[in-house]
């Protein structure tokens, strides 16, 4: 009598069973997923970056901290400036 893991199945049971076959849509929702969350990690983190880069390049301009640069490119910029450089890299 083998105990039976809600899991993994059967226990002693070879990894060699457990493979299964990848078909033309399971490998399409793989590719189509990986590319939804790469794009809102890109997405998310193109205004840090912008900041980041602008901190770096003038740092006697932008030396407020980040939530304080963050303001200042809003004010000075404009919203539409957070963006700069998500399509190229994309």
């Amino acid at each position: 009598f083998k105990p039976i893991n809600p899991i993994f199945g059967f226990r002693g049971r070879s990894p060699i069973e457990k493979e299964k076959t990848l078909d033309v849509s399971k490998v399409a929702r793989f590719v189509a997923s990986g590319a939804i969350c790469s794009s809102i990690a890109h997405f998310s983190l193109t205004p840090l970056d912008v900041v980041k880069t602008k901190s770096q390049t003038k740092p006697d301009v932008y030396n407020l901290g980040i939530v304080g640069n963050f303001k200042k490119v809003l004010e000075e910029e404009g919203a539409s400036t957070f963006l700069d450089g998500w399509a190229p890299t994309f």
